[in-house]
């Protein structure tokens, strides 16, 4: 009761004082776990969580989802999927498990495994299990069937922005770029400042060569101050899909002004001075990224492709 009320301190007095008494009962030691997960020990959650014997974490639905999240953000995310998959063994009609266990199949990159998890509620109304199924269908390249899902969704929910803009991602991709693109007008006209709506607007209609209406897309995002950077980032993607690099490089110069830590737009502008061959340039805007995240793949391998482009062997190694 304590825990739900969000009253921690007080609900670990109370496991404390009943682990004081009895040192090995389970429940006691599972609400410890659990209370050092909240606090953000995982990794010492999960060790301590390891400690039960396997039969208590299947003894309820609830204490086998909570352990497989211990397991999962500690890093042992096959474990986790273990303990969701002899959960939902037992008990089949726990949608919260069965959309657990998809959810963990679809972010290993698993969409068939995620798709035999779902089969059995594939017809159910659950707007959580239908917008599942949609992602697992649209990796899987199934687009009809996505559709489909989508359609059903949209119909249950039918103010919901999120869902319609799944639709008409999903139309453009099966080749309904038209339909696609007048349903995202149809959306941004009431959101005009949304950059969930707008961005894939303007990349629909950039894609199609409806350029002078992504840039005024772009624009409009930028009418609100908060978005002015993102406007600019969009407004770049279309300029460099018309060739015009210098118009780009302004653009994206200007959004790093606003947001100097913008990775992406420092990016996109080192590969446009890479085109132009100002190397130096280049190399500045991609070691301001490495300054940000020395971890960063992508700008990792563009320095180094700059600095071979110079011929400087040594830093390329």
């Amino acid at each position: 009761t304590l825990l739900k009320m969000k009253q921690d301190k007080d609900a670990k007095a109370e496991v404390d004082a009943i682990l004081a008494k009895t040192p090995n009962l389970a429940a006691g030691i599972y609400y410890k776990a659990l209370l050092m997960a909240r606090a953000n020990d995982v990794n010492g959650a999960w060790k301590l969580a390891q400690s039960l014997p396997p039969e208590f974490a299947q003894s309820e639905p609830t204490i086998a989802i909570m352990m497989s999240q211990m397991a999962i953000e500690s890093g042992n995310v096959e474990t986790g999927a273990a303990i969701l998959t002899s959960s939902l063994a037992r008990s089949p009609d726990i949608l919260e498990v069965r959309l657990r266990l998809a959810t963990v199949r679809l972010k290993q990159n698993s969409p068939e495994a995620a798709l035999s998890v779902l089969s059995p509620v594939k017809d159910s109304t659950d707007p959580r299990a239908q917008a599942l199924l949609s992602q697992v269908y649209l990796k899987l390249g199934k687009y009809t069937e996505a559709l489909d899902v989508l359609n059903r969704l949209n119909s249950s929910s039918s103010s919901n922005a999120g869902v319609k803009r799944e639709l008409a991602l999903v139309k453009m991709r099966s080749g309904q770029s038209d339909q696609a693109i007048k349903d995202l007008l149809d959306l941004v006209a009431k959101q005009p400042t949304d950059p969930s709506l707008v961005g894939p607007l303007v990349a629909a209609l950039a894609q199609n060569g409806r350029y002078a209406e992504a840039l005024a897309a772009a624009d409009r995002l930028g009418s609100d101050p908060k978005q002015r950077a993102q406007a600019l980032f969009l407004r770049s993607q279309v300029l460099i899909r018309q060739h015009d690099t210098k118009g780009a490089i302004a653009a994206l110069g200007r959004a790093i002004q606003i947001e100097p830590k913008n990775i992406a737009s420092l990016y996109y502008r080192a590969d446009l001075y890479e085109s132009l061959k100002q190397y130096a340039d280049a190399s500045r805007d991609l070691n301001a990224i490495v300054a940000l995240d020395g971890n960063n793949v992508s700008a990792l391998v563009k320095l180094a492709e700059v600095d071979a482009r110079q011929g400087q062997d040594k830093p390329v190694r």
